[in-house]
């Protein structure tokens, strides 16, 4: 994964970029749907100076990461639209600091719900994970309620080992992780 390219992977439809502010409007589109922020308030807008902000913040937390992680709008191949956001980085612990363990994640637009597409990045985000980054294994945390994402993690193949309070501030996360085998 380079992050000085616009694209940073490929899969059979989707393609992931680097963030560029020009992205607020087609982000502002996913990110003001409160279904799709219920459970990532921190990313809900209803303003696309507001959203243009919020990637702004997104580019510069992610130049503090190691090279090649962060968050990555993903589009559709076919007509270049923006359908969600793939997030491979270091986990945050309960007091904000990162930690050497790597968390994989997804948002989708509602629109996009049930066509696959999450689980088709997340397996990129898993392939990336262990062989770009060689790490054995990686995380996912889902909030409790988030039936959609558990049952996405659970489709990647990974294991939900309990709920913790251990990351993100101490807010309370179903924990799942998958191993290199």
């Amino acid at each position: 994964m380079q992050k000085k390219n616009s694209s940073v992977f490929e899969t059979t439809r989707l393609i992931g970029r680097c963030w560029n502010p020009d992205h607020a409007k087609a982000a502002l589109e996913i990110y003001s749907d409160p279904e799709v922020t219920q459970y990532i308030p921190s990313m809900h807008s209803n303003d696309v100076e507001e959203m243009r902000q919020t990637i702004n913040e997104i580019i510069e937390r992610d130049r503090s990461l190691p090279q090649g992680m962060g968050s990555f709008p993903v589009f559709l191949k076919t007509t270049g639209t923006m359908i969600g956001t793939a997030l491979i980085k270091p986990l945050p612990d309960a007091n904000g600091e990162l930690t050497d363990q790597v968390e994989i994640g997804w948002h989708l637009a509602r629109r996009q719900w049930g066509r696959g597409y999450a689980t088709e990045y997340g397996k990129k985000l898993i392939e990336i994970g262990f062989c770009e980054f060689h790490r054995d294994e990686l995380h996912a945390l889902v909030d409790p309620p988030n039936e959609k994402s558990k049952k996405v993690a659970l489709r990647l193949g990974m294991e939900r080992i309990g709920q913790t309070t251990q990351y993100y501030l101490g807010q309370l996360a179903d924990h799942f992780v998958i191993r290199k085998s």
